[in-house]
């Protein structure tokens, strides 16, 4: 499995900025067709956790789901920005039973020594500078028969955009992590886990005027400054057609439990 070299340091930056993924979370929950945390734990199903690691965490928008899905867990978030992990720490304050980090996922598992019954990674593991070595840790650092659920995009996810910005305008790096990568975290699971599950969600995204697009575009790892009018321009013309512009997200779900 290769290891990730950042191609870009804005693309480094959008990824780690809570400003960009609230705005790209927002738009996907206002105008989604499915409901992204409700895909999740549905394919959990009714395993109990005593203890849950939550690998780039951001704000708590699954951390919210699984407080309620397993009230006597004990759950970490950890995540690279200081301003969601504040947040955190303020949100759940008086909850003993949530810890919060800020950290790299790399560096938290460079000292940790706990054991998890459930890890899970949604959209977090892309830029990690050695994910071969990441997921050796997730196995590691997993109890017996624990499990660990990663989520991300596959396919052709987000072909809508790429195809109307062009793709000589995107970061190949941008691509790969949108199509590609989550196909080698499967491969490793499949390879390492047992009683292995596989689900997929088509997702489309319903934007209702050029602007919720260009503010979609714009909290991307893939915005460029430079074709913004162009862009623009393209937009105005397919609404005038179509009254509306869509993005299908295209998701994958793989979950399995320690062989030990």
């Amino acid at each position: 499995m290769k290891n990730n070299n950042y191609s870009s340091e804005i693309i480094k930056k959008r990824s780690q900025d809570s400003k960009f993924l609230n705005i790209r979370s927002s738009i996907n929950e206002q105008r989604g067709k499915y409901d992204l945390d409700e895909f999740i734990t549905d394919q959990l199903g009714n395993i109990q956790p005593k203890e849950v690691l939550d690998l780039g965490c951001g704000r708590g928008k699954q951390i919210k789901i699984f407080r309620k899905k397993f009230p006597k867990a004990k759950i970490t978030g950890i995540d690279i920005s200081h301003e969601s992990i504040d947040f955190l720490k303020s949100e759940y304050r008086n909850d003993k039973k949530m810890e919060f980090q800020e950290t790299s996922i790399e560096h938290f598992f460079m000292s940790n020594s706990k054991k998890y019954d459930l890890i899970i990674a949604s959209y977090a593991l892309y830029y990690v500078k050695n994910i071969s070595k990441v997921l050796k840790n997730v196995l590691s650092s997993l109890t017996d028969n624990g499990i660990f659920c990663v989520v991300g995009p596959y396919g052709d996810n987000n072909q809508e955009l790429f195809s109307l910005i062009g793709y000589e305008n995107i970061d190949p790096f941008v691509i790969y992590t949108s199509r590609d990568f989550m196909i080698e975290i499967i491969n490793f699971i499949w390879k390492n886990f047992k009683n292995l599950k596989l689900s997929t969600l088509a997702n489309p995204i319903s934007y209702k005027s050029v602007d919720e697009v260009m503010a979609y575009w714009s909290g991307s790892t893939f915005f460029k400054q430079s074709i913004k009018d162009k862009i623009k321009r393209k937009l105005n013309i397919n609404f005038k057609s179509n009254g509306q512009f869509i993005i299908t997200k295209q998701i994958m779900l793989s979950l399995g439990a320690n062989k030990k």
